[in-house]
């Protein structure tokens, strides 16, 4: 299992960031409660959700996933995931996975991880996303939003790269990449323009 680094809010719940997993070797990771906080999942993503895996097989999963969750509303949120940052990377560059498990699940919830991300510019953020309702208007340069496609997938995100999920039909005028599974060698999905987009296997 992965290393937490954890910070107790002013509410005293405790945020908990990963440290990499054997795919995401040399990168922090911050999670949310599987489809709870997904307020744009199709019903094949969450037929198929790979994260619910993770909280049915290890029972301290889910209940870390839960207070990281309350303490995303606390009001020294970013403060927390700024002094977690800083202590693991210590002003180097580095790579940080917004959500493993979980999404963006409100605009103030959204704007919490620009303010991160526009205060810790050695950092690269990376998010999948379905919140197709949310304003990513503003989004720093620095923290890389792709859009996750199923085959059920109707509504669409402009200006973004996306991901396509088993046998989602590329987009033309786009190049696509298939993942290697292998995060800490690639790093792809960090860099992607606009006109890239990445393929996955359904796990």
């Amino acid at each position: 299992m992965a290393t937490n680094k954890k910070y107790k809010c002013t509410t005293g719940h405790t945020i908990s960031v990963s440290q990499g997993n054997m795919k995401m070797l040399g990168t922090l990771i911050f999670n949310l409660p599987a489809q709870k906080t997904c307020p744009g999942s199709t019903a094949m993503c969450r037929s198929k959700c790979y994260a619910m895996k993770a909280e049915r097989m290890y029972p301290t999963v889910k209940p870390c996933r839960e207070e990281n969750l309350v303490a995303s509303k606390s009001e020294d949120f970013v403060e927390g995931i700024n002094v977690i940052i800083e202590r693991h990377f210590k002003g180097q560059p580095g790579f940080f996975r917004i959500h493993e498990s979980g999404d963006f699940y409100s605009q103030e919830y959204l704007h919490a991880w620009f303010d991160i991300a526009n205060m810790n510019t050695n950092i690269k953020f990376l998010a999948f996303t379905k919140s197709h309702m949310l304003d990513f208007k503003g989004c720093p340069s620095n923290l890389k939003i792709v859009y996750s496609c199923w085959e059920d997938t109707t509504e669409v995100m402009e200006g973004v790269p996306q991901s396509h999920a088993g046998n989602v039909k590329a987009r033309k005028d786009h190049s696509r990449l298939e993942c290697p599974g292998k995060c800490e060698e690639c790093r792809a999905c960090w860099f992607l323009g606009k006109n890239i987009d990445v393929h996955f296997n359904i796990h």
